[in-house]
C-alpha cells in the first residue's frame, strides 16, 4: 500500500483503519493556491521571480474576474515575493524541485508524495515541505523519516541533512536536524506501524 506522507499522521493515529482513512477521497479541483505552488516551480526552474509573477499572473486570468479574485492574486504575488526574499536569504542551491518520493516501510508498504524541494547547503542537503497552515509540525514522523531516506539516496551523512518546512502563513523557513535516536526510534515505529495496517 501507498501511504502519503502527508497523511501519515491520520495512520499513526489508528494504523489498523489505514486502508479506510486513505480509502476516503478528499475534494481536489483547481484553485488559486495550487497556481502559487507551480508558480514556485517556476521560479526556481527558471530562477527567475519575475517569470514566476507572470505565471501566476497568467494562470489567475483563468479564473472568475472580480474583485475578490484580482485580491487574492495580489495577495498571492505578494507571497512570491516574500518567499524569494527568505529563500535568498538561506544561500541554498537547488537540487531539485516537486519530486515524488516512494520510501520502502517493509511489510509491502511504501511511504509516496511530492517532495516540495530538495536544496544542496553548505555541507550537506536541506529537505523542504510545505506548511499550509501555522502548526507545529516537528513531532510529526515523517520528518525524521524523510532525514534518514536522503541520508541515504544522497549519500550525506545523516547530521548533515536537515528537514523542514516553509511555513506559508509565516512566509519563511523552518528546519530541523534530529539526533541518531530519534532518528532510530521513528524508524522502529514506522516498522511497526507499517505491520499493523498490513495485517488489518
Amino acid at each position: 500500500m501507498k501511504i502519503k506522507h502527508k497523511n501519515l499522521e491520520l495512520v499513526r493515529a489508528n494504523p489498523s483503519n489505514a486502508k479506510v482513512l486513505l480509502s476516503e477521497n478528499y475534494p481536489g479541483g483547481k484553485n488559486m493556491t495550487r497556481c502559487w505552488d507551480r508558480a514556485i516551480a517556476v521560479y526556481h526552474k527558471e530562477n527567475s521571480l519575475d517569470k514566476a509573477i507572470q505565471y501566476l499572473q497568467g494562470q489567475c486570468l483563468n479564473f472568475a474576474n472580480n474583485k475578490k479574485n484580482r485580491d487574492r492574486t495580489e495577495s498571492l504575488i505578494l507571497k512570491l515575493i516574500d518567499y524569494d526574499k527568505n529563500y535568498c536569504q538561506l544561500e541554498f542551491l537547488p537540487y531539485k524541485v516537486q519530486g515524488r518520493l516512494n520510501m520502502d516501510i517493509e511489510y509491502n508498504n511504501y511511504l509516496s508524495g511530492e517532495i516540495y524541494r530538495v536544496d544542496k547547503t553548505k555541507d550537506g542537503y536541506a529537505i523542504t515541505l510545505m506548511l499550509r497552515a501555522d502548526k507545529i509540525w516537528q513531532n510529526e514522523l515523517r520528518f525524521p523519516l524523510l532525514q534518514r531516506f536522503y541520508s541515504d539516496k544522497l549519500e550525506c551523512p545523516e547530521n548533515k541533512i536537515m528537514v523542514g518546512v516553509y511555513n506559508y502563513e509565516q512566509g519563511k523557513h523552518e528546519f530541523i536536524s534530529y539526533d541518531q535516536s530519534t532518528l532510530n526510534d521513528a524508524w522502529e515505529e514506522m516498522t511497526k506501524i507499517s505491520e499493523l495496517v498490513s495485517a488489518a
